[in-house]
């Protein structure tokens, strides 16, 4: 059967499609600028790029001449700083040997008063064991004559130190 909703539907969707297409026509008309543009701009920057290489080249050939010169004066630094570290090298390998000679020496010193140490540490922790054996000693005959006061006074009151 026949709906009645189709022709206007059917305007509906040909508005819709012509205003896609003024749509696109649009963006079509903008890419179009946007390439005219683009294009002019790459001609610009060419144009532009080849007056920079021109300009560049010069002050390349300017600055090879300057390191040229450069050169030159470096490798006559180089030479003299060369000798200059011949020289300290040499006055590096005596300092070494002077150095060397006086740890040496020094070492022997270190070596002699470790001995007399050890000998003097040696000679003070024998009188410490002697005086602490005495000490030892009369804590024990001190300590054994408590213990048999002690021991006597709880015989007197009738008690057994072996129980307690």
């Amino acid at each position: 059967m026949f709906d009645p909703s189709l022709p206007v539907l059917r305007k509906d969707i040909a508005r819709q499609a012509l205003m896609v297409k003024e749509e696109w026509k649009a963006k079509l008309q903008l890419l179009k600028n946007d390439l005219t543009e683009e294009q002019d701009v790459k001609k610009a920057i060419h144009s532009d790029m080849t007056r920079q290489y021109k300009t560049m080249r010069a002050d390349m050939e300017l600055r090879v001449h300057q390191l040229e010169i450069e050169i030159s004066h470096l490798q006559q630094q180089l030479t003299s700083c060369q000798q200059q570290l011949a020289r300290t090298q040499e006055e590096k390998l005596q300092i070494i040997k002077e150095k060397d000679s006086t740890i040496k020496e020094l070492q022997s010193k270190i070596d002699n008063m470790e001995t007399e140490y050890e000998a003097i540490l040696h000679e003070s922790l024998d009188l410490l064991l002697n005086k602490v054996e005495a000490a030892r000693l009369h804590w024990e005959k001190t300590a054994t004559s408590f213990h048999s006061e002690q021991k006597q006074k709880l015989l007197e009151f009738g008690l057994n130190p072996l129980e307690i």
